[in-house]
């Protein structure tokens, strides 16, 4: 499966960076030189075969796995947060709460709970959590295979100044109102939000 051609990969080496008149210090991650082996899956999300992440971005494959979620909270808002700088795709755009690669012989859940505690300090197993749904390309038009899941709370989580650089609760109408001004996003987010919340 092939999708669209993803940015190349750029690092900033600067200390810190403007954005949008602000200035941002620079936190790069020692988990981005990982080069972890993928599962590539058929249409219905079997097993068959794998591939070094590497590989899989530079062949923009899209039958890969990986899960998202997103951090509700009691009014409705999304926690959304700005990648950070030296991502290699999508750097300093609004992003999902919560997203990671599914790696080669990991489940959706196993991966949920690793992505969760790292990207956001939040154990799942004291968490309330739920599945959202599962999405694929071929059905849904979106990058990979991936499985959607909410997690409510008030409080804007712990999360890793390697990952995100700011975040903002944001209604789906807000977020998309952010999206039509020019605000970057990655490229699943508008899809996702659309799908499980709307847009109001």
């Amino acid at each position: 499966m092939k999708t669209a051609k993803e940015p190349g990969e750029k690092h900033r080496l600067e200390p810190y960076f403007n954005f949008g008149g602000r200035k941002f210090f620079n936190h790069m991650n020692p988990t981005h030189t990982l080069d972890e082996f993928l599962d590539l899956v058929d249409e219905n999300d079997n097993v068959v075969g794998k591939k070094k992440r590497s590989e899989v971005y530079a062949e923009h494959l899209s039958n890969f796995r990986v899960v998202n979620a997103f951090v509700v909270n009691s009014k409705g808002e999304i926690w959304i947060p700005r990648r950070s700088a030296d991502k290699r795709i999508f750097p300093l755009c609004l992003d999902m709460s919560m997203g990671g690669h599914v790696e080669s012989g990991e489940s959706y859940e196993n991966t949920l709970k690793r992505e969760t505690q790292e990207e956001l300090n939040i154990d799942t197993d004291k968490a309330q959590i739920r599945l959202l749904g599962h999405l694929s390309p071929q059905k849904d038009g979106v990058s990979a295979n991936m499985n959607v899941y909410e997690i409510k709370m008030d409080e804007a989580p712990n999360y890793n100044k390697s990952d995100f650089v700011e975040h903002f609760w944001l209604t789906p109408k807000a977020l998309f109102e952010r999206i039509a001004n020019g605000d970057k996003t990655k490229g699943d987010l508008p899809k996702l939000v659309k799908i499980f919340y709307g847009k109001k």
